[in-house]
């Protein structure tokens, strides 16, 4: 759920996407 959410995300924040791999 939260890979397909962060997915458009990653594209506006990559650095973002990193801290969202660990609440993951």
């Amino acid at each position: 759920m939260y890979r397909k959410m962060t997915r458009p995300f990653l594209l506006l924040n990559p650095w973002k996407y990193h801290w969202s791999s660990q609440v993951t």
